[in-house]
């Protein structure tokens, strides 16, 4: 028989820690966009998919231009690719409904108050209803609700 554990951590990062952490979730995000849009451009220029191979390649090619890319661990980088790969398929088949972004990280997903917040503060903290959420965990849950609203009022 296999029994399977469910382990909770915590850590509590140094200030240093915390902001090498931070910047890394950055270079992640901007290489997930990054390879989104050059995906996009290369479907859209010669109808062929730009695979996570040429992802790959590319990222070589990225360390060696910009330094801050050097000093980052390569693993987290292909799991952007890895999840961007896997998103694509689980689209295949699927809907694909533009959604206007706006305000979606600052309008509470719970109770749909608007909490006005920097780029830089990345929890979304309710006065109002008191939902503690990540910021773009929460704007994903109100992209999602959006989305499906556009679905119901088009069908």
């Amino acid at each position: 028989m296999t029994m399977l554990l469910n382990l909770k951590y915590e850590i509590f990062p140094t200030e240093e820690q915390k902001d090498t952490l931070n910047r890394w979730l950055q270079y992640c995000r901007q290489t997930y966009n990054s390879a989104l849009l050059d995906k996009q451009r290369k479907y859209r220029s010669s109808k062929q998919s730009y695979t996570r191979e040429d992802m790959q390649r590319q990222l070589t090619i990225d360390k060696k231009k910009y330094y801050f890319l050097k000093d980052m661990p390569s693993q987290p980088l292909q799991e952007v690719f890895l999840r961007l790969k896997k998103a694509f398929e689980n689209l295949q088949g699927g809907v694909l409904i533009k959604v206007e972004p706006q305000y979606t990280s600052q309008d509470c997903s719970t109770c749909g108050e608007r909490i006005k917040k920097s780029l830089s503060i990345r929890t979304h903290i309710c006065p109002k209803c008191g939902t503690i959420l990540d910021r773009d965990y929460n704007a994903s849950l109100n992209i999602l609700q959006k989305g499906l609203e556009h679905l119901v009022v088009t069908n």
